[in-house]
């Protein structure tokens, strides 16, 4: 019996290594299909690959992925990101790009955190407004003490009605994790993701990067076919 596995398995082997193996991973979200390079996608491996592509009823593609994004790439694009940095505990630590792809359809709100920034003197009652020496504008929900806050351009208003503008809002920042989070849209994917605190000043090139990536991404699957 146990010959016969190893002999079975000796098979699957062979026949995984005929595939195309292009170091590819293949997420569909709703109705946008893309081809993230394999080690951007932590939990994939050739297996999950060939199952996915050749067994349609184990296919888990739909669901959220981690996407991971290496410092050096970013750079690639963005001159002035910074790779690493040595933390209070003395660990060069990499800026790696981290987060969820999802499928939009499943994000009740893609501009939740943003609406809640704009309105937090209507849900709150002692917000804490400080502007910083960068010009941007940190919000504390909780008043002064908080070690998280939301980073805005402006002080939001003090009365309701007044339309939130669309780049308004930079990202909901947390003083533990030394980090913000950011999100972008693309067709059918909702991406979240955190930038260091050091980087968040390049937020938005960075997020024209990530864009610019899931498009080129969605073109390496056309290609592909």
């Amino acid at each position: 019996m146990i010959r016969k596995m190893i002999f079975l398995l000796a098979i699957f082997q062979f026949v995984i290594a005929g595939c195309d193996r292009s170091n590819q991973v293949n997420l569909t979200f709703d109705g946008t299909e893309i081809c993230v390079p394999e080690n951007y996608v932590p939990e994939s491996n050739y297996l999950d690959n060939w199952l996915e592509t050749n067994a349609k009823g184990m296919d888990s593609s739909e669901g959220s992925k981690i996407i991971r994004l290496p410092p050096e790439l970013i750079k690639e694009h963005v001159p002035e990101y910074i790779l690493s940095h040595i933390n209070k505990h003395d660990v060069d630590l990499k800026h790696e790009i981290s987060g969820i792809a999802d499928r939009l359809s499943n994000i009740g709100s893609p501009k939740g955190l943003a609406i809640a920034a704009w309105n937090v003197y209507q849900t709150q009652d002692n917000p804490l407004v400080i502007q910083e020496e960068s010009g941007r504008y940190r919000i504390y929900h909780w008043g002064e003490g908080s070690s998280s806050w939301y980073l805005a351009k402006e002080v939001p208003p003090k009365d309701s009605g007044k339309e939130m503008p669309s780049d308004w809002f930079v990202g909901y920042c947390n003083n533990n994790l030394d980090t913000c989070s950011q999100s972008v849209t693309y067709k059918d994917i909702f991406y979240s993701y955190d930038i260091h605190l050091l980087d968040i000043g390049l937020s938005k090139e960075v997020a024209n990067i990530i864009q610019r990536l899931f498009s080129d991404w969605e073109k390496a699957c056309v290609t592909n076919n």
